[in-house]
């Protein structure tokens, strides 16, 4: 139809028809027929875009809708490879073995209290070891990211026949090289058993799984590791670690981590609905943004148990000693419910079970 005010020109026309971005394509080229002084709503041009592609996406799909969908039990995904390679190292952990409450924690108080609430293995990270006296029993839980210059800062800490947590690849070779007894962190995703088979090959002695693995995604993984799988049953979920400081939109950096005031204060980033997120940042420079609800799988302690588990730890990153040892107690309780078939302790208020029955698609 003719203009009512501004004819569109090709090169609208194209800027609007070729935002496929929400779309699974990408345009290599336009050939635009346009007759002189036309309009157009680009609201309609959109509806045609979007249109054009449903067609299109319809009809290459076509030859697939009358497939038949063949659903695979779980004990049949496994790879006959895989399960070669898995046998090679010994049969499941979780059989003989009980559960073992761990704690990472900040200061030797925090381990000191978790150890009288029950925490058979306690963990602390690099920066924390270093700036306390620790007993000699603390592993190390070693960062998730590892840069040329953090090597000198964390490759100390991996020690012969001593666990250590290891967030990456490369602190994996490491201790692995050092005959030292490497747990993967849930940070390394393990979402399936050749991945688990892989890590185990190359050296892991235990396995922390991801946040984002269901209980039934981890029954799957723990009925055939030949090592001990863990998760994070209490605190607050690494959201996302950042290499840059998010404190430095305050606009008030020091451009020195060890004084910078803000480190020491409970700050937090806000989401779109109201939800916060607290931050905080190392002496590296390095910011973790954690979830806006605390975890607490104290209710699913009885499912895990049964699914293979047989470690569960408290992750007092953001607690206080008192804290550490209160969640260190619950899990204790909940474990001790699960093997008298007793009802487990019911959910905090505030706190969430995470996706232990909600998978991400």
């Amino acid at each position: 139809s003719p203009a009512r005010s501004r004819a569109v020109s090709e090169e609208d026309l194209v800027a609007h028809v070729g935002r496929l971005g929400g779309s699974f394509y990408h345009a290599v080229s336009f050939d635009v027929e346009l007759d002189e002084g036309c309009g157009l709503r680009f609201s309609d041009a959109h509806k045609v875009r979007a249109e054009a592609c449903r067609q299109l996406t319809q009809e290459l799909l076509a030859p697939y809708d009358t497939r038949e969908v063949v659903r695979v039990p779980p004990e049949a995904r496994l790879q006959t490879d895989v399960v070669a390679r898995l046998a090679k190292v010994g049969g499941p952990w979780c059989v003989e073995h009980a559960v073992e409450l761990c704690a990472l924690v900040r200061t030797p108080e925090a381990a000191q209290r978790a150890r009288e609430a029950g925490a058979a293995r306690v963990y602390a990270t690099p920066e924390d070891l270093s700036a306390h006296d620790w007993r000699s029993d603390v592993w190390p839980w070693l960062d998730e990211v590892c840069r040329e210059i953090d090597h000198e800062r964390l490759d100390p800490w991996v020690r012969a026949g001593v666990p250590v947590g290891v967030g990456n690849v490369s602190e994996l070779a490491l201790a692995a090289a050092r005959d030292a007894r490497p747990e993967v962190r849930p940070c390394i995703p393990v979402h399936n058993a050749a991945t688990l088979a892989a890590l185990v090959e190359a050296g892991a002695q235990g396995l922390w799984l991801s946040p984002e693995v269901t209980i039934a995604e981890a029954a799957e993984l723990a009925q055939v590791s030949p090592v001990p799988v863990g998760v994070v049953a209490f605190g607050r979920a690494r959201a996302m670690t950042s290499e840059h400081c998010v404190l430095q939109v305050a606009d008030r950096c020091v451009h020195d981590c060890a004084r910078c005031a803000l480190r020491r204060r409970e700050l937090y980033l806000q989401g779109v609905h109201g939800e916060r997120y607290r931050v905080q940042t190392d002496l590296q420079g390095r910011s973790r943004i954690y979830a806006a609800e605390p975890l607490d799988a104290a209710p699913e302690v009885a499912e895990l148990v049964d699914a293979g588990v047989r470690r569960l730890m408290v992750d007092g990153t953001l607690l206080a000693p008192d804290e550490v040892a209160s969640a260190v107690r619950r899990l204790c309780v909940a474990v001790d419910a699960a093997a008298a078939e007793l009802p487990a302790p019911a959910r905090l208020p505030g706190h969430t079970d995470g996706h232990l029955h909600r998978p991400i698609d």
